[in-house]
Order: structure tokens, then C-alpha cells, then sequence
């Protein structure tokens, strides 16, 4: 009886052997997952201010550029008004 016995507390501590393995490598695994996403998060948080700041200039460059086209859309009509009056001018 005290083999029977003896086993048992043998398979008992095989048992908990194997599961103190598990949630071993568990808890590294978990670790490792925990790194990785803060890491993660902070390199999506600097890539939201970096594309916030590239947005921030492309559409000031957009609103330059609009400005410059308003510009020449007021000078080309300027100038098509002027030929316009010359070639009355030419025509009388």
C-alpha cells in the first residue's frame, strides 16, 4: 500500500510539475506580448503625430498653391480682357 501511496504523490507532483511548466512559459510569453504591444503603441502614437504634422503642411501647401492659381486666373483674365479691347480698338 504505501507504493500505491508513494505513486500517487509521484504523479501528483509529475502533475504539478508540468503545469508550474506551462504558466512558466505562459508568463514569459505574455511578458514578451506586453512589451510588444506597448512598443507598438508608442511607434503608432509618434507615426499619428508625425503624419499629423505632414498633413498640417501639405495642406498649407495646398492653400499656397491655391492662392497662387487665384492669382493667375485673375491675371490671365486681366489679359484677356485687354486683347479683347485692342482688337476693338484695331477693328473700328
Amino acid at each position: 500500500m504505501s507504493w500505491e501511496i508513494a505513486a500517487g504523490v509521484i504523479a501528483l507532483l509529475g502533475f504539478a510539475g508540468s503545469i508550474a511548466t506551462w504558466v512558466s512559459k505562459l508568463s514569459k510569453t505574455l511578458a514578451v506580448l506586453e512589451t510588444t504591444i506597448n512598443t507598438l503603441n508608442k511607434v503608432i502614437s509618434e507615426f499619428k503625430n508625425n503624419s499629423h504634422d505632414t498633413h498640417k503642411e501639405m495642406f498649407s501647401r495646398i492653400n499656397s498653391n491655391e492662392r497662387s492659381i487665384e492669382n493667375h486666373e485673375g491675371r490671365l483674365k486681366h489679359l484677356e480682357q485687354a486683347k479683347k479691347r485692342r482688337n476693338k480698338k484695331h477693328e473700328k
